[in-house]
């Protein structure tokens, strides 16, 4: 369905939600009920399979002076190479993390970076189950995050090349010294207030998490509705006793927009109303 409505690079993304396969989209579909937004693309995020953080954290959150990535980690791929400039959009970052073996990258950092996330503000932040938002502790303590005195020893924890990383990390070292990247054009090797400007990373322990992969979160495409959550059909009629809502019924609206806990929200609301609306009658 992702081929058929978006395009052959995002069908290649798996589904966070594995049970997320289209299905309500399909039966609703069988019965003549209208879709919105299909024009909408999916939502791609740059994630970890649990336990660990979203690798969204690359960028700093909105409440964050700075993030990860600002802070002077880096990504890497299997053979402990960069493929890019770390401070991409997602969007940007999943075709790159896409064309790497297995598909998949790990984010490199030391203490120095390390040391700046372990109190609000600059905290991790994992959609995943149980964990929510957390110190770097927290996530070491979960497996999300393996560490390590050396380069060599963390990145056998990995499954990273130790050879490549070490050279890769000598020469973001001296980009890092000298402020320039010559191989992606990245802007800003570390920062003042963190610590870490024009540090490179060099400062033990030294921290990797991962593996770090795309996965589409979900879809803003839903059932076409009435302001009463019945579902309409292609001509615009209403089809007798079929009713939607969560992601499945909002319509052309923003309000379901947003995710985590409010798209969960508009689950309750618009289940609420629907109910409110069936018991009526």
């Amino acid at each position: 369905m992702k081929k058929k409505y978006y395009s052959s690079a995002i069908a290649g993304i798996a589904a966070a939600n594995g049970f997320n396969d289209g299905s309500g989209y399909k039966m609703a579909q069988m019965v003549g009920a209208d879709i919105t937004d299909l024009t909408d693309a999916t939502s791609n995020l740059m994630r970890t399979s649990g336990p660990g953080p979203d690798a969204g954290i690359t960028q700093k959150q909105k409440w964050m002076p700075y993030g990860l990535s600002n802070a002077g980690a880096i990504l890497v791929n299997s053979a402990g190479e960069r493929f890019c400039d770390e401070e991409l959009s997602d969007k940007d970052l999943i075709p790159l993390c896409e064309a790497q073996p297995d598909r998949q990258c790990w984010m490199v950092y030391d203490e120095a970076v390390a040391r700046n996330f372990r109190d609000f503000p600059n905290m991790i932040v994992s959609s995943l189950s149980g964990v929510g938002w957390g110190t770097v502790e927290d996530f070491i303590e979960r497996g999300g995050i393996v560490t390590g005195d050396t380069i060599e020893d963390v990145a056998a924890q990995a499954g990273i090349d130790a050879t490549g990383l070490t050279s890769q990390i000598d020469k973001w070292n001296k980009a890092c010294k000298d402020a320039i990247d010559e191989d992606f054009g990245r802007k800003t090797f570390g920062r003042e207030e963190a610590g870490t400007l024009g540090a490179g990373l060099s400062t033990p322990p030294f921290y990797i998490h991962g593996p770090i992969h795309a996965e589409c979160n979900q879809s803003w495409a839903s059932l076409a509705i009435t302001e009463n959550f019945e579902v309409k059909n292609v001509e615009g009629d209403v089809i007798p006793g079929l009713y939607s809502g969560g992601q499945m019924g909002h319509g052309l609206s923003p309000i379901a927009g947003g995710g985590h806990g409010g798209t969960m929200c508009w689950a309750f609301t618009s289940g609420r109303l629907a109910g409110k609306h069936i018991a009526s009658l």
